[in-house]
């Protein structure tokens, strides 16, 4: 097991035992989403790191990276963390609601499960 993987089941245990304070219960399951964005930003990176793919070659190869599909994991890795510093500003704020914690937790899921879901339409290993 990598220390990535403890980290995250750290957190998620961290998230289960915090049930009594609402408030640290969110925060630490937007830590275990981030680190999940981590992981995915890792593999991007890997593949942005290759050498570019020559002109005419198709978006979907595993030994260069098309310019193409690296721009759209870019913009859309920006995206995905910008969900994630909000949704930390939301879940970290005095007075936030349940309600908006929850929404602010599942927004955050959903905008990195979406990322890794372009990882994979894309091919970036």
């Amino acid at each position: 097991m990598n220390l990535r993987a403890i980290i995250l089941c750290t957190g998620l245990l961290l998230a289960g035992c915090a049930s009594t304070t609402p408030g640290l219960n969110y925060a630490a399951r937007i830590d275990a989403i981030k680190l999940d964005y981590s992981a995915a930003l890792d593999v991007a990176v890997g593949y942005e790191s290759k050498p570019r793919c020559p002109p005419g070659q198709g978006p979907l190869t595993l030994t260069c990276s098309h310019p193409n599909v690296v721009n759209i994991v870019r913009a859309s890795a920006v995206s995905t963390k910008k969900v994630l510093d909000d949704a930390q500003k939301v879940v970290n704020a005095p007075g936030a609601t349940e309600d908006s914690m929850k929404l602010a937790v599942s927004t955050a899921n959903q905008a990195v499960l979406t990322f890794r879901g372009l990882l994979v339409q894309y091919g970036v290993k």
